[in-house]
């Protein structure tokens, strides 16, 4: 493991053989640029769950800013290192989907942050406990983050009742791993309010929020790999 002081000052440990995180916070200070910069700016914010938390990237800015964080990250390597780095957070080994269950986390030893649930052929493995942010039952919440390599829609679906209309949702998902991905599209699509691209503007290290044209194309993979929708 190794430890870090990503650009916003977050001291953060990672897993440094993990190629995907190790590539891009070394190349940025950072995991997720436009996400994080936009939360470093965010006000107003008291309580956020976090799905997908990893590492507790975002979860350690948030709790940092003072805000009440529910992190949710099932496996158990990754569970360790956001223990670790976001101590007073509520921390939950699970994995969340549109109902309770059990299922097969997959993955390979070099990613781990791009671990699937179920459907993936990874050489790594390990059963996790499934369950729904609504069992959870967690009330007034400000803000709602997703980055679950797949199961996006499925997420929302078991987050109906916990997301509230004031409620912010950003959702970090890509065409090549989204399993459910016109489904998605509809969902966003149908929500009556603001819905914005996150976009990193490295010039100055700032972050834009690109209204989102009714036209746009979904599968435009320069834009959607890794793309950060934000509804609010």
């Amino acid at each position: 493991m190794a430890t870090t002081t990503l650009k916003n000052t977050t001291v953060i440990q990672y897993d440094e053989y993990d190629l995907i995180e190790n590539r891009v916070i070394q190349t940025f200070n950072m995991l997720n640029p436009s996400v994080e910069f936009y939360l470093k700016n965010l006000t107003g914010i008291s309580k956020a769950v976090i799905v997908g938390a990893g590492i507790g990237i975002y979860s350690k800015i948030l709790d940092e800013a003072g805000v009440e964080t529910h992190n949710i990250e099932p496996n158990t390597e990754r569970f360790g290192l956001l223990n670790t780095n976001v101590p007073n957070g509520t921390n939950i080994q699970k994995a969340c989907s549109d109902s309770a269950g059990s299922g097969t986390l997959n993955w390979f030893p070099s990613t781990p942050s791009g671990a699937k649930l179920d459907t993936y052929n990874g050489s790594e493995n390990e059963s996790v406990d499934i369950v729904t942010v609504d069992s959870l039952n967690i009330e007034d919440v400000d803000l709602l983050i997703i980055d679950v390599n797949g199961k996006e829609y499925e997420v929302l679906q078991g987050a109906a009742t916990t997301i509230s209309p004031t409620t912010k949702v950003i959702i970090n998902w890509n065409t090549e791993k989204c399993e459910s991905l016109s489904d998605l599209k509809t969902w966003i699509e149908n929500q009556s309010r603001s819905k914005y691209l996150l976009h990193w503007e490295s010039t100055d290290n700032s972050i834009t929020k690109r209204a989102m044209p009714s036209d746009y194309s979904y599968d435009k993979l320069d834009v959607v790999i890794d793309a950060n929708i934000l509804i609010e």
